[in-house]
């Protein structure tokens, strides 16, 4: 996971997830939707925004505004060891579930770190957690 710009960020590429802007009651959901560097406003500002594009072995973005700036982490999933990644879902709640989502699908990486109380041998330790999309009710459309 390596920390970003808006500038980095690839605007040809079509991303699924949600922005959550601050003036709004609901997040703005992407489905398979191209994004604009408009969208990353000062005001109203995202809270955050979750990102997926299956493109190239897949690109994961996280934005979170804290103290008024934007903090954007990007994955690239093929550049990353597979066997490291555990791949789990997780119920939606509201507003969430009111809008036909059902699941959120994501992606923890595990990364090995001596461990000291394993007398200093190598151990899977969880490093990141990534959104890799939604998975909707039968009823969506």
């Amino acid at each position: 996971m390596k920390k970003i710009t808006a500038n980095d960020i690839d605007y040809n590429k079509s991303y699924s997830g949600y922005l959550w802007y601050s003036d709004e009651s609901k997040p703005k959901i992407f489905n398979s939707d191209i994004l604009q560097s408009s969208m990353l406003t000062t005001l109203p500002f995202i809270l955050e925004g979750y990102l997926y594009c299956p493109d190239e072995g897949g690109v994961c973005i996280n934005i979170k505004n804290i103290d008024g700036e934007y903090h954007i982490h990007q994955v690239n999933l093929s550049d990353t060891d597979q066997n490291q990644l555990e791949r789990f879902s997780f119920l939606a709640s509201a507003p969430f579930e009111n809008i036909g989502i059902k699941k959120f699908k994501a992606i923890q990486y595990w990364k090995a770190e001596k461990d000291e109380l394993c007398d200093g041998m190598e151990v899977l330790k969880p490093s990141w957690i990534v959104f890799e999309g939604f998975e909707y009710t039968t009823s969506h459309k």
